[in-house]
């Protein structure tokens, strides 16, 4: 993991990517929100978007799995993507 930054999944909020090298000023550095599954006159379309996430440090690469798909994430903050095979 990266001492500098914490990574969440904050349900209809997304992820949520901050820099906490001074936490005492946490900072959201990036965010993502899914795309809702379905139209706004249907509350159960977006009360749970964002599930879960995975993070690969090494890669610097971001998994959100929301119920409306999986989605590969990447952030200038985390640094250049490795989209290669991993070692």
């Amino acid at each position: 993991a990266d001492p500098n930054f914490a990574v969440y999944s904050f349900n209809t909020a997304g992820v949520q990517i901050f820099d906490i090298r001074d936490p005492r000023n946490a900072k959201i550095v990036a965010y993502f929100v899914p795309r809702m599954t379905d139209g706004l006159k249907d509350p159960r379309s977006y009360t749970n978007p964002m599930e879960c996430i995975a993070i690969e440090w090494d890669r610097k690469l971001v998994w959100g799995f929301a119920n409306s798909g999986i989605y590969l994430l990447s952030s200038p903050a985390l640094g250049t993507p490795n989209f290669g095979a991993p070692q």
